[in-house]
């Protein structure tokens, strides 16, 4: 058996009792059936639906749901009917149960966009106006939306008479895909401008003045100020200017409705309309404020309504600082929660001494309280999603500020376009309903990107893909995976984060790492060879410390690795694949944190590492390097011992502190966080990290709809890196590791990436000198400070910035011991040289020198088994500095920054000097980078 109806809006009472016959309302919902869906989508539709399976049919949620699924405007008809019921299984019927089946007849899809008529306004410059896309749904409502748009636009561009319409094209072959051409015809007729604007009665304001306030401009400057004439404009600047006038105390002032004539004549051979303009105003008497009499006020004192007002007594009256009060003042008594209270404001008037003032007469109202709070809009995140997100709450007493608070919620989410609030009378007096009203985006970023690093050879050109998932199933989960794949480094990396584990403030978190690394420039211990390269390629008799000696090789072979002597594996040209060392990583990391009191957070980090290194082979499996030749204990040990096995294993905790409302492009507001670590197993060392962030809102104002606004941030932190436990005694990897000091991978180190510290310091493309460079670099403590001066393009995708950057890398102090060169010590026939010995680096506080006075005498005493040419690690010789300009991409899928950056050093002896690059690039580098940015 199966009964069908049609419903129509017209024939609603006919469905009922057509259902009433079958005698199906009431009975239980087995499925529900979507037939007929093509374009729509089934998460959309059931989206709409309030009726759900399992739930009785109800015939007034059938009509409800009938009403929400035609006000889709995806469809001309809906067929609905009901089935018998059937078990899968056994196929036989299920007692009291249905199905209901929906079938769909859904709209044609536009598949051309086509524009007749458009002469002066070319197609790339309408349809991007356009809101229909090839492929939706022929609806009228947008189609009229849309024309309204295309007026719009070209009445901007001076064609006040321009006159829109549509037709519909549909070939058989169309019909045939229920496709449809949309053809806008466009009559644009003459093109119009203002020839002159004329201003009479104004004796206080020059015309220049009043006209800079007005968007209706004369044509001039050869057209290139078009003079375009808009009514709604005008009649806006109208009231534009009588607002200039208040401010400046013109309470009174008056503007006569304003004389506008226009002439036809011929230019170029075209016809135009020019407009001219004469505006007539009554200035009136400028008037001072006399002060404010507040009559009604029982619940606040006139004193604490009053505190705070920018407006003062026998200050010149400013119109704008009066709202602003009147706002102020209604605006306590929202927060209180008596929303309904009323403000009348009544002026007085004393001529004589060019005074006025205001009576606010206020009518209070009793306290406001939240009935419910609803959500509409958001199709695929969760209610409770928002809840959390949201201030507001049943039965709490009505807080605007908590409103304010609730929309930067939901806006930090990330999930939504728009989040607007729209409050409503309750269902008794005094009571209120909070609709949140929400457009969805989509909360999957596929980034694709590259990014360069020039301090290589051959350089590091990263490929990268990564997916992210920030609402996963609507509940806020994250999930991301990314793939990196490079020369020097090849892996992926998958994680997945609920912010709200068990629906608490309470993060958890883990993540899975694997990737196979090349760390091409790993140090080689110098030899006696190599100083006799260095004589034979200088042709000097000179033997330099080992220290000179590696800056005479850094600068020699810059950007030519491959036959740098400081490096294992380097012997010329082609041996590139030789060097360094190889590891394949695979980590394992479970992070938690929780958020407390608003603005506080606590979190913790644990990771497992489990790593292996080896040299580079030949095929037959010998390796091109020593052992015995590389630099570092620590890698030899590691090599040697464990057969290059290694476990490196961290836990760390952060307290941090985020004033901010917004999490993306703040305007004010604080953070700050401060880390600690700790890296055991193979590996020793503890580790320290504090920053410290300042956003100052220096300036907001509009021009027109564009937001100009600018933002100064201050930025500052410091990291440093400590000996672990083992420091204390033991051994490890085979060595003593009592007072060694820290154990750590390469990549543990502090150093500065010129992309977020020290711009310009690091890795810079367009640079073809390393004087001064940071790249080769790697220390113990690290300062730097920021100060970026943020104007935004567009908020949500571009914005400017100037900055000035500091830094200060402390590699701590070296000591020169004796080395002999070709011989023994003590033997005349040997060399003795200063060779560096570095195993007390880490005790980067040492690193001081004495100081003398012009004289040459002592003032202060150094270490003076240290290496005398060390700078002092507070020194102003020891900060670099630069200085530039950019553009900051903040589109989550191409998050790109670029800067041209000038470096700049400090000269205890000389002061200020700008670092020198090449000529070519004027001394100038330049910084892109394209990675997850968010500031």
């Amino acid at each position: 058996m199966k009964k069908r109806i049609i419903l129509f809006v017209l024939v609603i009472v006919s469905c009922f009792m057509l259902f009433s016959e079958e005698n199906v309302e009431g009975k239980i919902i087995n499925k529900i059936i979507l037939k007929g869906l093509k374009k729509a989508k089934k998460k959309d539709v059931l989206a709409t639906m309030m009726t759900k399976e399992q739930m009785p049919l109800d015939m007034v949620l059938i009509e409800q749901d009938y009403q929400n699924l035609i006000a889709l405007d995806s469809f001309d008809e809906i067929e609905i009917s009901t089935n018998e019921a059937y078990d899968e299984t056994t196929k036989m019927p299920l007692p009291g149960m249905i199905d209901l089946v929906f079938e769909f007849f859904e709209k044609s899809t536009v598949q051309k966009i086509i524009f007749e008529g458009n002469n002066n306004i070319a197609y790339g410059f309408l349809i991007g106006d356009v809101t229909i896309k090839r492929g939706d749904f022929l609806k009228k409502s947008a189609i009229i939306n849309d024309i309204n748009i295309l007026k719009d636009k070209y009445r901007k561009k001076g064609f006040t008479y321009v006159d829109i319409t549509y037709k519909i094209n549909q070939t058989d072959e169309l019909k045939a895909k229920n496709q449809v051409d949309l053809v806008f015809v466009i009559n644009e007729g003459v093109e119009t401008y203002v020839s002159e604007i004329i201003i009479n009665g104004n004796d206080k304001y020059s015309d220049f003045t009043l006209k800079s306030k007005m968007k209706t401009k004369e044509r001039k400057f050869l057209g290139l100020q078009k003079g375009i004439f808009v009514e709604s404009d005008f009649y806006q600047d109208i009231e534009d200017i009588k607002k200039y006038y208040r401010d400046q105390g013109f309470y009174f002032v008056d503007i006569l409705e304003p004389e506008i004539t226009k002439f036809e004549i011929e230019e170029e051979g075209k016809k135009r309309e020019i407009t001219r303009i004469k505006i007539q105003i009554k200035e009136g008497k400028q008037y001072k404020f006399g002060g404010l009499i507040i009559e009604g006020n029982k619940i606040f004192s006139s004193d604490d309504l009053t505190y705070n007002l920018k407006l003062r007594k026998d200050n010149i009256f400013n119109y704008s600082k009066f709202q602003e009060d009147k706002f102020t003042i209604q605006k306590k008594y929202n927060d209180y929660g008596y929303v309904q209270t009323v403000i009348e404001e009544e002026p007085i008037v004393d001529n004589e001494n060019s005074t006025i003032s205001f009576k606010f007469k206020i009518t209070e109202s009793k306290r406001s309280y939240i009935e419910a709070v609803y959500f509409k809009g958001n199709t695929k995140t969760k209610n409770y999603v928002l809840y959390r997100a949201v201030s507001t709450e049943a039965g709490q007493i009505f807080d605007y500020s908590k409103l304010v608070s609730s929309v930067y919620g939901l806006m930090n989410l990330g999930f939504f376009t728009k989040a607007e609030p729209d409050v409503q009378q309750g269902s008794a007096p005094g009571l209120l309903k909070i609709t949140y009203l929400l457009e969805e985006q989509s909360t999957a970023e596929i980034r694709f990107g590259l990014q360069i690093t020039t301090n290589k050879w051959p350089p590091e050109v990263t490929l990268f893909g990564e997916l992210t998932e920030k609402n996963f199933l609507g509940r806020e989960l994250v999930v991301s995976g990314k793939v990196d794949l490079s020369l020097y480094k090849q892996g992926f990396t998958f994680s997945i984060d609920d912010p709200w584990f068990f629906n608490y403030p309470w993060s958890l978190g883990a993540s899975a790492k694997f990737y196979h690394e090349w760390e091409q420039k790993v140090l080689k211990t110098l030899s006696g060879k190599d100083w006799e390269k260095y004589r034979a390629d200088s042709n000097s008799s000179g033997t330099p410390s080992e220290d000179d000696l590696r800056t005479y090789f850094n600068d020699k072979y810059a950007n030519n690795d491959e036959s740098n002597p400081n490096y294992i594996g380097a012997n010329g040209p082609g041996s590139w694949a030789n060097m360094g060392i190889h590891y394949i990583n695979f980590e394992m990391a479970a992070r938690t944190g929780y958020r407390f009191l608003k603005y506080f957070s606590v979190s913790g980090d644990l990771s497992v590492t489990p790593i292996y290194a080896f040299l580079p082979t030949d095929a037959n499996g010998k390796t091109f390097v020593n052992m015995n030749d590389i630099y570092y204990n620590s890698y030899r040990d590691m090599l040697k011992n464990n057969s290059g096995w290694s476990v490196k294993s961290r836990i760390s905790t952060t307290f941090a502190i985020n004033t901010t409302y917004q999490r993306i492009n703040p305007y004010e507001g604080i953070r700050f966080s401060f880390t600690n670590s700790y890296t055991f197993g193979h590996y020793d060392s503890v580790g320290l990290s504090s920053k410290f962030t300042v956003y100052w809102k220096i300036l907001d104002m509009y021009f027109n709809d564009w937001a100009f606004k600018q933002v100064l941030v201050f930025n500052t932190g410091a990291s440093f890196i400590f000996p672990g436990f083992r420091n204390l005694g033991g051994v490890l990897n085979g060595s003593d590791t009592a007072g060694k000091g820290p154990i750590l991978q390469s990549s543990d180190y502090l150093t500065v990436d010129g992309f977020f510290v020290g711009r310009g310091w690091g890795n810079s493309i367009g640079a073809t000198s390393f004087e001064g460079r940071l790249t080769n670099k790697k220390g113990f403590a690290r300062f730097d400070f920021s100060l970026e001066y943020r104007i935004p393009i567009h908020e949500k995708y571009i914005w400017v910035a100037a900055f000035v950057d500091m830094v200060n890398l402390v590699e701590g102090p070296t000591r020169k011991v004796p080395f002999v060169l070709d011989g023994n010590v003590g033997d005349s026939s040997g060399t003795v040289i200063n060779k560096i010995d570095d195993s007390f680096s880490w005790m980067w506080w040492n690193q001081n020198r004495s100081q003398l006075d012009s004289d040459g005498n002592l003032l202060s005493k150094g270490n003076d088994w240290y290496n005398k040419d060390m700078t002092n690690w507070w020194g102003v010789e020891n900060w670099y500095g630069s200085v530039g300009v950019g553009l900051q991409l903040t589109l989550p899928q191409l998050p790109l920054s670029f800067y041209v950056v000038k470096r700049f050093k400090i000269n205890q002896y000389s002061g200020f000097e700008w670092v020198h690059n090449s000529p070519g690039t004027a001394n100038l580098d330049f910084v892109l980078s394209i990675v997850g940015y968010y500031f």
